[in-house]
C-alpha cells in the first residue's frame, strides 16, 4: 500500500497541533504514513497541516482533512445522512476548540452546553462504529484540555460523555500518539502527551 503523507510543523517532532485527528485516524485505520516538514507544503494549500493520500488527493484544513481521510480508509458511513452530521461534529469540535483558546475561555454554563452537545450527537452506544469524526471531536476536546486558557479539565466530561471519552482513549491510535513523549501544543508543558 502506498503511504500517505502528513505535512505539518518540523514534521510533529515537537508537537502534534492541528495535525492530530489526521495523526489519529490514520494510526486507528493502520494506515502507513511518512512525516513531512512544513518546507514541503504543496501549492494551493493556504494552512498546515497538508495530507497528501494514495488516492491522489492533497488537502488542507483539518476538517476536510478528517473526511477525506475517513472515506478513503472506510471509516465513513456509507450513508450521505450520517456522513453530513460526521461533518457538522467535526466543525462543532473545531468551534469548541476556537472558543477554548480565547484569553477568556469560556464560562461554565457555556462548556456544559457544549459538553451535553457533545454527549448527545456523540453518545453512549458503544456497538457503533467510529467514524473520522470520533477522532477529530477527540482531538478537539484534548486540544482544549490543553490550551493555555485551561478552559477545560477531563474531569469535566459529563458521565453521558465518559464512555465516549474511555472508548477514545482505549483506541490503539491514541495508545500510539499518546505514548510517543510528543506535546500536544507547542506551548503545552510538561514532557509530553
Amino acid at each position: 500500500m502506498a503511504k500517505f503523507e502528513v505535512i505539518y510543523w518540523g514534521a510533529c517532532g515537537q508537537f502534534y497541533g492541528r495535525a492530530l485527528s489526521a495523526l489519529l485516524i490514520l494510526e486507528e485505520a493502520g494506515a502507513p504514513y511518512e512525516l513531512k516538514d512544513q518546507s514541503g507544503k504543496p501549492d494551493g494549500c493556504f494552512a498546515l497541516p497538508v495530507v497528501k493520500t494514495p488516492g491522489g488527493a492533497t488537502v488542507s484544513q483539518t476538517i476536510a482533512i478528517a473526511h477525506t481521510l475517513g472515506h478513503e480508509l472506510g471509516m465513513a458511513p456509507a450513508d450521505a445522512a450520517t456522513d453530513a452530521r460526521c461533518l457538522q461534529i467535526c466543525c462543532d469540535a473545531t468551534d469548541f476548540l476556537v472558543e477554548a483558546c480565547k484569553p477568556d475561555a469560556m464560562m461554565p454554563e457555556r462548556k456544559a452546553k457544549w459538553l451535553n452537545h457533545f454527549a448527545a450527537v456523540l453518545g453512549a452506544d458503544a456497538s457503533r462504529p467510529l467514524y473520522y469524526s470520533d477522532f477529530q471531536a477527540f482531538a478537539g476536546l484534548e486540544l482544549s484540555i490543553d490550551a493555555l486558557t485551561a478552559a477545560l479539565e477531563e474531569s469535566d466530561i459529563p458521565p453521558d460523555l465518559k464512555q465516549w471519552w474511555d472508548r477514545m482513549l482505549a483506541t490503539k491510535a491514541v495508545a500510539r500518539l499518546k505514548g510517543a513523549g510528543i506535546k500536544l501544543m507547542p506551548s503545552s508543558t510538561g514532557t509530553g502527551w
